[in-house]
C-alpha cells in the first residue's frame, strides 16, 4: 500500500514540477523581452560541441513555435517582424542618455 502511495506522490510531483516549469517558459514568452533572451539562449546551445541551430531563423523559429504550443497563437508571424521588433526592443538602449 505505502509503496504504490510514493509512486502516486512521486508522479504527482513530477507533473507539478513539469507545469511550474511550462509556467516560467509562458511568462518568459509572453514578454517581448524574455522572447528575445530565450532566442539568444537558444542561439548559443550547443548539442555535441556543434550549434544547436543551423541559422538564427530556424533558431527564431523553434522558440515562436514553443509559444504557439503554450499559447496557440505565434508572438511573430515571421523572422523579419521579429527582427523588427528585436530592433525596436534595442532602440531606447542604444540612444545617448542626455545629460543636463
Amino acid at each position: 500500500m505505502k509503496n504504490s502511495e510514493s509512486k502516486k506522490q512521486l508522479n504527482n510531483k513530477a507533473s507539478v514540477r513539469k507545469l511550474r516549469q511550462q509556467v516560467d517558459l509562458m511568462r518568459t514568452l509572453a514578454s517581448p523581452s524574455g522572447f528575445i533572451k530565450l532566442y539568444f539562449k537558444e542561439l548559443r546551445a550547443k548539442e555535441n560541441g556543434k550549434p544547436k541551430y543551423g541559422n538564427t531563423e530556424e533558431c527564431f523559429n523553434h522558440i515562436n513555435q514553443k509559444h504557439f504550443d503554450l499559447f496557440k497563437v505565434n508572438k511573430y508571424c515571421n523572422y523579419n517582424s521579429f527582427k523588427i521588433a528585436y530592433e525596436s526592443y534595442l532602440k531606447p538602449f542604444s540612444e545617448p542618455l542626455a545629460i543636463s
